[in-house]
């Protein structure tokens, strides 16, 4: 079986060694982010949608979700 592709489309705004911006897939809303990490907790985060994959919707169920893939691997 094929693995889907996921097109992310990235604004990125540099100011030296910080990063912030705009990201999105054809399917989901633009999501902001500032820095880095924030930057890769976007593309997570559009990669799971593009997967049907539902985002957490608070912290709490974020570490939930995290803790139980860590499981499964």
């Amino acid at each position: 079986m094929k693995s889907p592709t996921i097109e992310i489309t990235l604004e990125l705004d540099l100011d030296g060694e910080t990063v912030s911006g705009r990201a999105t897939n054809r399917s989901g809303p633009t999501r902001e982010f500032s820095g880095w990490i924030g930057l890769m907790g976007v593309v997570d985060a559009l990669l799971d949608e593009g997967r049907g994959i539902a985002a957490p919707t608070n912290r709490s169920e974020k570490e939930t979700h995290d803790r139980e893939g860590e499981a499964r691997c």
